[in-house]
């Protein structure tokens, strides 16, 4: 700590099929800095210590100009997903949250996949939602099972917040994001909370 600030916030936890436990985290110099990207740990201990592993997206997955978080699923087929979104720094002297208006930054939702159990992750592929690039997606995954069909539907809850100058693009409320074809399309038009 003498030498440098580093935080840790925002985990999430996977148990993956050998035991081991999965955490993503993000990790950035301060809470909003533009540095904050996720990292995974793991631990074979069952949770008592966890060793970092290092930065999740890197090289050519890696997003420049964006601070991410995602949450980790692991998905019925044996995939990991890491669903989550990141907000668009460019402009690194602003924080994420305009203090005058409530507003945020542009961002976007994203889902990537790992079929190594985290080694390595697929580019992040965006969804759209309907508010446009001012979503919060900060829980995870969760595929629901119908029945005896363990590939069910994949939802999330997600909301919506004002852009930068305070303007709101849609109702303030949550919505459910769902997809009923294992992620190739997704449905953000039911109303979770108001």
């Amino acid at each position: 700590p003498q030498l440098k600030s580093r935080q840790s916030a925002f985990p999430s936890l996977c148990r993956l099929p050998n035991g081991d436990i999965l955490a993503s985290h993000v990790i950035g110099e301060a809470f909003e800095s533009v540095d904050a990207t996720t990292y995974l740990s793991v631990s074979k201990d069952g949770g008592l210590s966890f060793s970092l592993i290092g930065p999740m997206f890197s090289g050519e997955n890696a997003a420049p100009h964006f601070s991410d978080s995602c949450k980790l699923t692991l998905l019925p087929d044996g995939r990991l997903c890491a669903f989550g979104y990141a907000y668009d720094r460019r402009d690194p002297s602003l924080p994420i949250g305009n203090p005058e208006t409530g507003g945020l930054l542009p961002d976007m939702v994203f889902i990537s996949y790992s079929e190594n159990l985290g080694r390595t992750w697929s580019p992040w592929q965006e969804i759209q939602c309907a508010w446009g690039p001012h979503v919060e997606a900060s829980a995870p995954m969760y595929v629901l099972q119908s029945g005896q069909n363990p590939s069910g539907a994949w939802v999330s809850p997600i909301t919506g917040f004002a852009d930068w100058q305070g303007n709101h693009v849609g109702k303030n409320c949550g919505r459910l994001l769902r997809s009923e074809d294992e992620g190739k399309t997704w449905s953000d038009d039911v109303i979770c909370m108001e």
